[in-house]
Parts: C-alpha cells; structure tokens; sequence
C-alpha cells in the first residue's frame, strides 16, 4: 500500500472512522507530540499535538532508518530539509548521535561535531504529500491536530537514525512510549473537534 492509493475522501473516511473509535487501535506517543498507531502492516496515522511534546523539548533534527512516502489529511506541516558537513563557522553549529531507534534506544559510537545548513523549507497543506529518503535530515514542524498518512519503506538498510542537539547543548529523547486512554481520547477528540464537525 502506498499513501497514493488513497483518495482524499478515502484517507479522510480511514482517519474519522479511526479517531472515533481509537479503543479499537494501539497507540503511542512520540516526544514531537505525535499521536501514532498503525491502520495496516507498513502504514502509520500520525495526529501532531504540540501540547504533547516532552519536556524538556526534545530534539527535533533527525533523519530515519527508512524512507517513507506522507500525505497531509488534515491541516500544515512544515518540513525543513538539512545538508550536514564536517563543522566549519558557517551553518547551524550541531553535535550528531547515532542512535537505534524505538522504544529503548541505543547510544551508537561517540558523538561529533557539524554543520547544518538548511536547504529547503516546504509548507504542506491538506492533500498535499511528498516523498523522502530515508538519510534526509529533517525537521518537521506543525499546526496542531495535523494528522498525517504515512507509509515506510524499510528496505535492507540498518535500522540506525541520527539526531542532532546545540553543540553546548543536551540531547533531549523524543523516545516514543505506549499512550495512555487518556492522552488518545484528548488528542482525537480535539482533532474530531477541529477536522470532522
């Protein structure tokens, strides 16, 4: 399944149905402040909800160990694309961690300076989708109660991310956790209030 199979009016029909009855469904929450479970095997429904982040806020640059395709179904995003060199006095001054990702993340070798210099800057609205490689360094920024179609594409790649953190900063986790009844009812409530009247 790809994101592209859907219509619109399909994705949309998918995302009520689901955000009305979100018992039916497992969940987690990730440190961005983003509500997700998994409508199929290589699907992810993602609902953005800032009053969710972690705090302290975690670190929002990073790429994936997949590439994944997305389609806005309700309301912006933003996403800012990176290019990472060896550090210099130009760009964004940041440490990169490798990490392996989930729900228990493992440190991977040591730390080490960069540079970041911001190549593009795409604003996304409803119906809009986009494409991107799994090595992309991205920060994804949103209106609340975006709710986002994904689907991954894994392929044989290392399942390894890289995180970037202020180099006289910390690195703050965005580590995802099972949500609990309370936290899926506020957040899809608030989206059903907003998107589906």
């Amino acid at each position: 399944m790809k994101h592209n199979d859907f219509t619109m009016t399909a994705a949309k029909t998918l995302v009520e149905s689901i955000l009305r009855r979100p018992q039916d469904h497992e969940w987690d929450l990730q440190g961005f402040g983003m509500l997700r479970t998994r409508p199929t095997e290589v699907s992810r429904l993602n609902v953005w909800d800032s009053r969710y982040q972690y705090k302290p806020r975690p670190s929002m640059i990073h790429d994936h160990p997949w590439s994944f395709s997305s389609l806005i179904v309700c309301g912006v995003l933003d996403n800012i694309i990176y290019d990472v060199r060896l550090p210099d006095d130009r760009g964004k001054q940041m440490m990169e961690r490798r990490i392996q990702p989930g729900m228990n993340p493992k440190i991977i070798g040591k730390d080490r300076p960069v540079s970041l210099d911001m190549v593009s800057d795409t604003i996304y609205t409803v119906g809009g989708s986009y494409h991107q490689e799994w090595n992309l360094v991205h920060d994804t920024r949103y209106e609340d109660s975006t709710i986002t179609l994904n689907v991954r594409d894994r392929g044989d790649r290392p399942d390894v991310a890289r995180v970037f953190y202020p180099v006289n900063g910390e690195w703050h986790t965005a580590v995802p956790r099972p949500a609990t009844i309370g936290e899926v009812y506020d957040i899809c409530h608030r989206a059903l209030e907003r998107w589906f009247k």
